[in-house]
């Protein structure tokens, strides 16, 4: 067993559960509440979690996830591991990349909310598109997680 490989892969386990997890709740707690809290008292949160301590976690958390996925993907290439066991990797890569472009229609409309003003009918579609590409995000998010814990057992079932 490569000793670096797998700490690679245990670090990358962790960030991606980290934002597989932390997509999960924004899309099944925070914003289905925005409904009962209305536009503006949910821009007031966005504003204060997403557009403030969330504003440098979250790209670490999301480009840190993406990049430690593709970089295990490849040191699984460079390593020869076999096509079965790669299979996941590619499949996390893939999931990986498609989170992030949907993170880059979804973010948009967060830092469009922190400009808006107060007013619903700005607000409600900015939030409604965030809300639609956070769920996709979420999906593709905690699904590359998944996949990746696959991964791992398929490397550490070949050792």
């Amino acid at each position: 067993m490569d000793t670096n490989f797998w700490a690679l892969l245990m670090v990358t386990c962790v960030v991606d559960g980290v934002l597989g997890g932390g997509s999960l709740i924004k899309v099944l707690v925070e914003l289905p509440a925005r409904k009962k809290m209305g536009a503006v008292e949910f821009a007031h949160y966005g504003r204060a979690a997403d557009l403030g301590n969330g504003r440098y976690l979250y790209p670490l958390i999301g480009i840190g996830g993406a990049a430690l996925t593709i970089i295990s993907m490849i040191e699984g290439l460079l390593l020869n591991l076999q096509t079965q066991v790669m299979v996941p990797f590619y499949v996390a890569a893939g999931m990986a990349i498609i989170h992030t472009f949907t993170t880059t229609r979804a973010a948009p409309n967060m830092f469009k909310v922190g400009r808006a003003g107060e007013s619903e009918e700005v607000l409600k579609p900015l939030l409604d598109r965030f809300t639609y590409w956070s769920n996709w995000r979420a999906i593709f998010q905690f699904g590359a997680f998944l996949v990746f814990l696959w991964a791992i057992s398929a490397y550490t079932f070949t050792l």
